[in-house]
């Protein structure tokens, strides 16, 4: 399976040729069918391009043509595809989850983040709520942190224009980490590798990290990487040391 992975398109092929899109990400789900197994992404943007495969292929006769044509055999949209956040919280169970942690991260204000990949299109992506999602927020509690109240928790981060159009990802990216900053949030938990790299892009480049006051900017931190600091982070250990800096609130 891995010698004969597809890359699912994201983010260029869905801006230029749906057909394309939709092949590419059901070349990887036929595959798994034949495996008989589901897919599970731990990219937003797989995910999410998967899903919308999946949704056309029920829901456009046209398409699922196109698709046939472009594989040289059908696919009907019938392989689940699966987040690894949802496998944490709907398989492995919250209580389950809890008992794995030995040294909670107490006293740290978390924003969970999702973006827009995770929840947009919901018709397609039936991932949360898509305005206010909370099963990363669920999950953020297992491990201790306090959850705080912010606004821009499904904005944009602008990093599908990050090679393109640089300019957006910037701007984007810096109105997220200010949100966060805003409601107080003193690191950012996200479930989309590119909505952790864009905002600590951003920083870099503007040299913001290293900054007192800014230290949010390189607090971007996926779920996994909070939830392995719960389970191993001696008490006492600040949470940043790992990732070159202490604990500092913004």
């Amino acid at each position: 399976m891995r010698s004969r992975w597809t890359c699912c398109g994201a983010s260029s092929a869905h801006q230029t040729d749906r057909e394309l899109a939709a092949s590419l990400a059901s070349a990887n789900l036929v595959k798994a069918g034949r495996m008989g197994m589901d897919m599970v992404v731990n990219c937003a943007a797989c995910y999410n391009r998967s899903k919308v495969a999946n949704y056309e292929m029920v829901h456009s006769e046209d398409m699922r043509r196109a698709v046939a044509e472009s594989l040289g055999e059908p696919y009907d949209g019938s392989v689940p595809v699966r987040h690894f956040v949802e496998i944490l919280l709907k398989d492995v169970g919250v209580a389950a989850l809890r008992k794995k942690i030995t040294s909670p991260l107490t006293g740290l204000k978390a924003a969970a983040y999702y973006g827009c990949y995770l929840v947009r299109p919901p018709e397609a992506t039936n991932f949360d709520d898509p305005e206010n999602p909370t099963i990363l927020e669920r999950l953020i509690e297992v491990t201790g942190a306090e959850n705080v109240e912010w606004s821009g928790k499904v904005e944009c981060c602008g990093g599908m224009q990050n090679l393109t159009r640089t300019e957006i990802t910037v701007r984007r990216s810096a109105a997220v980490i200010d949100m966060a900053r805003a409601a107080g949030a003193e690191c950012i938990v996200v479930a989309c590798p590119m909505c952790q790299i864009s905002p600590r892009c951003e920083a870099g480049r503007h040299g913001e990290a290293p900054r007192a006051g800014n230290t949010i900017c390189s607090s971007v931190y996926p779920y996994t990487a909070s939830r392995s600091r719960a389970r191993h982070v001696t008490p006492g250990t600040r949470v940043r040391q790992a990732h070159g800096g202490s604990r500092q609130p913004c």
